[in-house]
């Protein structure tokens, strides 16, 4: 009877200890961070939670990971606010540490207006004093429009739009200047200078957009990631 007890005892806190944090947990959790990292960028911070088995760890495969990165600097140059993903169906190479497979990746990201104001400067030269402001189902914003006679701030507000699942527009049919139709100078400065305001390649490459939606003070892009073809590229 003893000796059962003591069984029983040491499966317990084997259990405890596989539930919590066991190697082979740990292992999943470092293959996946290195490969958001890379994927995407480096962050304030990324907070990573697997579902599966113990089983299933050691053999490499997680049914569900959960991500959430906080201040994600993303290759591209953006700063997204957060970004939150759930990972299916999860292969990883334990020998090579990389990701072999994933059933899909699906995301939400939060851009907020004063990142994208900074992007814009910072990554188009062609775009001069650049600010924007998200409100409910529209952006508003101003610029520098640089014409053959001098330059002139100008401001406007339109809605977004996506295209394709890979960039989102302002909307030129909806371009309004004070509540009325802008001129054709200034669509085509927004169609050749600022458009697209947001890409899939603004976040990873392979990036699918599918929805988006415009809040007081963010932008919120959902779609899916692809965190494999980047990890394939380091074996």
């Amino acid at each position: 009877m003893k000796k059962i007890l003591t069984v029983l005892v040491l499966l317990g806190a084997l259990a405890a200890f596989v539930g919590c944090n066991s190697p082979s947990d740990m292992i999943a959790k470092k293959i996946v961070l290195n490969t958001v990292k890379e994927r995407l960028g480096p962050a304030d911070s990324y907070k990573i939670e697997v579902d599966g088995s113990t089983g299933e760890y050691l053999k490499g495969k997680v049914r569900r990971i959960h991500i959430v990165g906080k201040g994600v600097r993303t290759n591209a140059g953006l700063k997204v606010a957060e970004v939150d993903a759930v990972m299916t169906d999860v292969k990883a190479n334990t020998k090579k540490k990389n990701l072999e497979s994933v059933g899909s990746t699906v995301f939400t990201a939060v851009v907020d207006d004063y990142a994208l104001t900074d992007y814009v400067n910072r990554e188009r030269d062609e775009v001069k004093d650049f600010n924007a402001v998200f409100e409910k189902g529209k952006i508003k914003a101003s610029a520098k429009l640089k014409t053959k006679i001098a330059s002139v701030r100008t401001s406007f507000e339109s809605e977004l739009v996506l295209r394709n699942k890979e960039t989102v527009d302002i909307d030129l049919d909806k371009l309004k200047i004070f509540g009325v139709s802008t001129p054709g100078v200034v669509r085509d400065f927004v169609e050749k200078r600022l458009n697209p305001i947001f890409s899939s390649d603004d976040m990873a490459p392979g990036t699918v957009i599918d929805s988006i939606r415009v809040d007081n003070g963010t932008l919120r892009v959902s779609g899916t990631l692809d965190l494999v073809s980047l990890s394939a590229m380091t074996r």
